[in-house]
Order: structure tokens, then sequence, then C-alpha cells
């Protein structure tokens, strides 16, 4: 559902922030549901690239994390369909 919020409200930052926010969580509730080792590496890479992006380790954009973190995320999801 937050995926049609960011086709419908584009560039606006809450609607990502809820995005990103609740497929966090949806993969640590998988992951401990599951015992998906992928799903908690998913959360765990997608994480880590938004603090490395949040504490200025690299000089990057914000493309970087908002590409990291959705393909892991989806990598995570199409395994787990299969």
């Amino acid at each position: 559902m937050s995926l049609q919020f960011i086709a419908t409200f584009d560039e606006i930052f809450a609607v990502y922030v809820l995005f990103f926010v609740l497929i966090a969580i949806a993969s640590t509730i998988y992951a401990v549901e599951r015992r998906s080792f992928l799903a908690a590496s998913a959360f765990v890479v997608g994480f880590a690239s938004w603090m490395l992006y949040g504490l200025n380790v690299c000089e990057a954009g914000i493309a970087v994390p908002e590409t990291i973190a959705p393909n892991m995320f989806t990598a995570w999801i199409m395994w787990s369909a299969v």
C-alpha cells in the first residue's frame, strides 16, 4: 500500500519514510516468524545503507540507499515466493 502512495504523492519525504519503515518492519517480522536468513540480511543491508548515508561515511547521494534497500527487499520477497 505504501508503494501506491509513492506513485500518487511523488517526491514527498514522509511517503518514502513510510515505505522504508514499513518494509523494514515487514522483513523483521518475517525473519523472526519464518526464521528467514534472507529477510534478516535484507533488513541488515538496507538498514546499513541508510546508516552509512545518514552518518556521511561515503559521499554518495540519497539515491544509493534508495536503490540498495529496495533491491534487497525485492530479492527477499521474490525468494520467499518461490
